[in-house]
């Protein structure tokens, strides 16, 4: 009991931390863009990765903390962040028209480290600019052992990952639960079995989970939760 307390205290410390964070980035932000000043708005003082991307996902504003954490130190002004396809399901969530979205997920750093992060991200249009669209905050939770087992997400938590995949991706993960073949699966959504097993090790990084049998059981979870409907 006292272990499980220690860490919900622990929990709720970085709640409260992670959320002073954003409402300070996004009121520097926005007082920025009313100063007109003409000045960049200063990210640095931030100890967060804080970027900003455009409508296309290319980065046009950055911090150094998120380029010490996925660049080696480097620039990426003008390109996407692909090292994580969750980010990019996260930005499609935001250009369908919902206002912030927050999640925890894993991904690797600059030095191909496995991480667990927070990632909250918001739509910017109070400043009405089309090149500032979307507002990144992340926060690096912890480092991941190659040798040690991903954080189990709860399956409300699997849920709103689930939900930021594509419809290609809820189709695999469904016939993956179904037990159809990588090359059955490739065929039904006109895929190489490449992108298939790519697809699949993405979407099992996103979910915290290790094996596509562990695919198969969280499907059959929703289901019995009526999160999902049922396959028929």
């Amino acid at each position: 009991m006292e272990l499980t307390n220690r860490i919900d205290s622990a929990h709720q410390i970085h709640s409260r931390t992670f959320d002073l964070a954003k409402t300070q980035v996004v009121n520097a932000l926005l007082q920025w863009a009313e100063s007109s000043s003409g000045d960049e708005p200063d990210l640095s003082r931030f100890t967060d990765c804080v970027y900003i991307k455009d409508a296309s996902g290319s980065i046009i504003r950055e911090n150094r903390a998120f380029c010490d954490a996925f660049a080696n130190g480097e620039t990426m002004i003008g390109r996407p962040l692909s090292s994580d396809e969750t980010f990019t399901h996260l930005d499609a969530v935001i250009m369908l028209g919902s206002p912030w979205i927050e999640c925890q997920h894993f991904s690797s750093d600059a030095a191909g480290r496995m991480c667990a992060l927070q990632t909250y991200e918001r739509r910017l249009d109070e400043i009405e600019d089309p090149a500032f669209c979307i507002l990144v905050v992340t926060r690096i939770l912890g480092y991941l052992d190659k040798e040690e087992d991903v954080r189990r997400l709860s399956l409300r938590e699997q849920f709103a990952v689930f939900n930021t995949f594509d419809d290609t991706d809820h189709t695999i993960c469904r016939m993956i639960a179904e037990g159809e073949s990588t090359k059955d699966i490739a065929a039904a959504v006109s895929l190489t079995t490449k992108s298939i097993e790519n697809r699949r090790q993405r979407m099992l990084t996103s979910l915290g989970l290790q094996r596509p049998v562990e695919i198969v059981k969280m499907m059959v979870r929703l289901e019995e939760n009526r999160l999902i409907g049922r396959r028929r």
